[in-house]
């Protein structure tokens, strides 16, 4: 697994709706912040445990059309951010090409 913190992977801006499913917990929604090709960083309500495996579901707009992004990832940081809530980020363990293509696609 690369290291997220090393940042190889430019990051951009991403601001949609997003859903965390982890093993044996409700769902969490939250706003993304910003994606790469090695991470998400998202505003959730809750806090999640550093290393906790989960699925991350959110809907892309790429070239004018929604498309489904789901990929699995672990939770590297979660840090309170005030009343707004815990800026999480998540580090995926394996893009998919599909995934690939849709994060590369995406502007900025």
């Amino acid at each position: 697994m690369a290291d997220i913190d090393s940042r190889t992977a430019p990051r951009k801006v991403l601001r949609v709706r997003v859903k965390i499913v982890t093993q044996g917990a409700k769902a969490l929604v939250g706003r993304t912040l910003d994606i790469s090709l090695l991470g998400l960083g998202a505003m959730i309500e809750e806090p999640l445990p550093v290393g906790q495996a989960c699925m991350i579901m959110m809907d892309l707009l790429v070239d004018g059309i929604s498309r489904q992004f789901h990929a699995e990832a672990r939770v590297v940081y979660s840090i309170c951010s005030g009343t707004a809530g815990f800026r999480t980020g998540f580090q995926f363990f394996q893009l998919s090409a599909g995934n690939k293509a849709l994060v590369n696609a995406l502007p900025g």
